[in-house]
């Protein structure tokens, strides 16, 4: 796994390059994946944040259709029924961002994962852990407080 992880990195970090060069337009889709005071969340191979499953909507896919192909290869998730939260904006790493979000309370999950991730785990929902990313984090402390926006920055 040590030079799939470095490999990534770099195409990372190429990517990183390109958007702020080009600073494209992206779509992005992610589920909060909740089930019994849990939240599942993926840690990608080449970044220092967990995150919500998610990813880039392909060419042809729904925002929907993307969550469910996401959970699957990130998580080895399948879910039940998604319900739509939102779209949101962000505007990092020089590209400009719609990521649309959808709860998923009713799922089952392997936690095996494509190359990129390297670790899925359930945390308690009122213990995240500390290097959430900033957007999950301030949408899952919304969502805890019962005040989910459905749509702001990211």
């Amino acid at each position: 796994m040590g030079g799939m992880k470095y490999l990534l990195r770099i195409l990372y970090f190429g990517a990183k390059v390109y958007w702020r060069l080009f600073r494209p337009k992206t779509l992005g889709s992610r589920t909060m994946m909740i089930r019994e005071g849990h939240i599942l969340l993926v840690k990608h191979s080449y970044q220092n944040y967990w995150f919500f499953p998610g990813g880039g909507v392909k060419w042809g896919e729904t925002y929907e259709e993307a969550a469910l192909r996401e959970m699957k290869e990130e998580a080895g998730a399948e879910g039940g029924n998604l319900s739509f939260l939102g779209v949101y904006n962000s505007y990092t790493q020089g590209k400009s961002d719609s990521v649309a979000l959808f709860l998923c309370e009713d799922f089952t999950y392997t936690g095996r994962s494509d190359g990129e991730i390297e670790e899925v785990r359930l945390f308690p929902l009122d213990q995240p852990p500390e290097n959430l990313s900033p957007g999950c984090a301030r949408r899952l402390k919304e969502y805890r407080a019962g005040k989910l926006a459905d749509s702001g920055r990211w």
